[in-house]
């Protein structure tokens, strides 16, 4: 078998050498089309078989070009590896309807939860290599590279990330009674009460977490670090005083900002956020080269044909830059994040090292 090709109303077949000379001349026949297409097929077959076998890999040359050319020619599922109504959901969905209203094609968002976003995932990555069968990666996945060495995946051997769809930031806060105003001052009051504080987070090896962590590493300290199933019961313990401070994303954090319950020292990127202009970042209060973000992307199953992937790349980007999809990611604290297809490739195998590198150091490890 040399590979599938797509059939008109859905589905592949095998392409093989006997095949491809079907493959290679589908088309919408009329009757009379239709008795010449046979001739030329019947005088293809008549070839002596290592002939037949060069048209056969001509043909599916041509046919990779061709699908790169007219992708999308059917329907696309998009796997979301997390329940509904999530931000990361919000934004799959939103990409989603712009790349049906651009492509005349429907993609179709699915919901496939369950461990930590994994099952999804690694659905996907047994999935044909054909651009019709999406998910959405995020932060957590390269975590989990590390985090759980079992996976039956490899993210970037089974995956291929076309691009990052958003990116948002994390915000350092406290409680609205703490006496710390700054990131600086935190430290401080840490190191004076060692031993008696804690930090609250969305779970071991959530990106919260592991923004504590990398904090450790640029001024250590002792805190405790207390998991919570999510960061609304992280947020109630820290606003009801059990837990001394925690980074939350944005998103979630900002109606507990303006409703003065918490306190907002820091925001983990380099720049500060427009959504909070007056916060400033990590490394204006002496965090060097702090730049924490999470994101998600869109992911592929190795092997999918490069002119696929830069087809849906190239339509990624189109509808992350309409006027439309900026304000609503905007409203949920969120901002575009398209890369080229090379530049993503670099940017997953970074953040994979980076958090292995943190994790590994930390000893992070979950039951």
């Amino acid at each position: 078998m040399l590979g599938f090709v797509h059939v008109d109303g859905g589905g592949r077949v095998p392409l093989t050498v006997s095949s491809a000379p079907q493959a290679c001349f589908r088309t919408q026949w009329t009757p009379r089309a239709y008795t010449k297409y046979q001739k030329i097929v019947g005088d293809i077959m008549r070839l002596k078989p290592w002939l037949r076998g060069v048209v056969a890999a001509a043909c599916m040359v041509v046919g990779v070009a061709a699908q790169g050319a007219d992708y999308p020619s059917g329907p696309v599922r998009l796997i979301v590896p997390y329940g509904p109504g999530g931000s990361s959901d919000i934004a799959a969905r939103l990409v989603a309807e712009k790349l049906s209203a651009a492509t005349k094609q429907s993609f179709i968002v699915e919901n496939k939860p369950g461990a930590g976003g994994t099952l999804g995932a690694g659905y996907v990555a047994r999935q044909a290599p054909d651009g019709y069968t999406l998910v959405l990666g995020t932060t957590g996945h390269s975590i989990n590279q590390t985090l759980m060495p079992h996976l039956p995946y490899d993210l970037t051997r089974d995956l291929t990330l076309v691009s990052p769809l958003v990116k948002g930031a994390l915000v350092l806060v406290v409680s609205k009674d703490s006496p710390v105003k700054s990131a600086s001052d935190l430290i401080s009051y840490v190191t004076a009460h060692s031993g008696k504080t804690s930090f609250g987070s969305a779970g071991i090896g959530s990106s919260p977490h592991l923004a504590v962590e990398i904090m450790r590493q640029v001024r250590p300290f002792d805190s405790v670090h207390v998991p919570f199933s999510g960061s609304s019961a992280d947020l109630t313990a820290l606003i009801g005083g059990q837990v001394t401070f925690s980074f939350e994303t944005l998103s979630v954090a900002m109606p507990f900002i303006k409703s003065g319950r918490v306190k907002a020292l820091a925001v983990s990127t380099a720049e500060r956020d427009s959504a909070l202009p007056d916060v400033p970042t990590m490394r204006e209060q002496g965090f060097k080269d702090f730049d924490v973000s999470f994101w998600n992307g869109i992911f592929v199953p190795k092997k999918t044909p490069a002119n696929v992937v830069e087809t849906l790349n190239e339509q990624i980007k189109a509808a992350l830059a309409l006027p439309d999809t900026k304000e609503k990611l905007a409203g949920l604290n969120l901002m575009p994040a398209w890369k080229s297809v090379a530049d993503s490739q670099r940017f997953v195998a970074q953040d994979v090292q980076t958090y292995a590198s943190v994790i590994q150091a930390a000893h992070i490890k979950i039951d």
